[in-house]
């Protein structure tokens, strides 16, 4: 036979169910970030140093408080930059601020879509900026980040075969210069 809860075991009983609810609304970075995104945050920090600020393409806003730098344009997302006056103040933005790598791609596609509609469709003058004044540089996973260049991307000779290479080197995560 069971005896009824006394008032203790009651009090005791709502306090471990009090605990955990209020540990069910604490999560750690550490069980949220991948492995593959752990890389990525790792090759970025040793990239970026002093940089004060960093831009992403893929409309991923959490880089910047995972890599605790400032977005270098108030458009923290090509997503909220639509108009043509928008992306226009992207590019100056980008172009003052001069980030070393820009992550251009990531989790969710390719070319990233929203509604179906690529980042070249919507945001045509940014990537073009993007394309003239960086170039491929290294791929982790998911993640393609582009480097600051003194030249624009080519895509002159892309089935030749050192640019074959290149993106066979891309995609085994080696560093590349093209």
């Amino acid at each position: 036979n069971l005896s009824p809860p006394t008032a203790t075991n009651t009090i005791r009983s709502l306090a471990v169910k009090l605990r955990d609810v209020l540990q069910s609304y604490q999560t750690y970075d550490t069980e949220l970030i991948t492995e593959e995104q752990n890389k990525a945050i790792a090759f970025l920090n040793s990239e970026l140093g002093q940089s004060k600020c960093f831009y992403v393409l893929n409309n991923e806003p959490i880089w910047y408080f995972l890599l605790n730098k400032k977005s270098c344009s108030r458009y923290v997302i090509p997503f909220f930059a639509r108009t043509n006056n928008q992306q226009n103040d992207v590019i100056l933005s980008l172009e003052r601020n001069k980030p070393n790598i820009i992550l251009f791609n990531g989790t969710y596609g390719y070319w990233h879509e929203i509604n179906l509609i690529t980042m070249f469709e919507s945001n045509f003058p940014i990537v073009q900026y993007v394309m003239k004044k960086y170039k491929p540089y290294k791929k982790i996973g998911k993640y393609w980040f582009w480097k600051r260049s003194s030249a624009p991307y080519t895509f002159d000779s892309i089935l030749d075969s050192s640019t074959q290479i290149e993106y066979m080197k891309m995609e085994k995560n080696e560093q590349i210069h093209i």
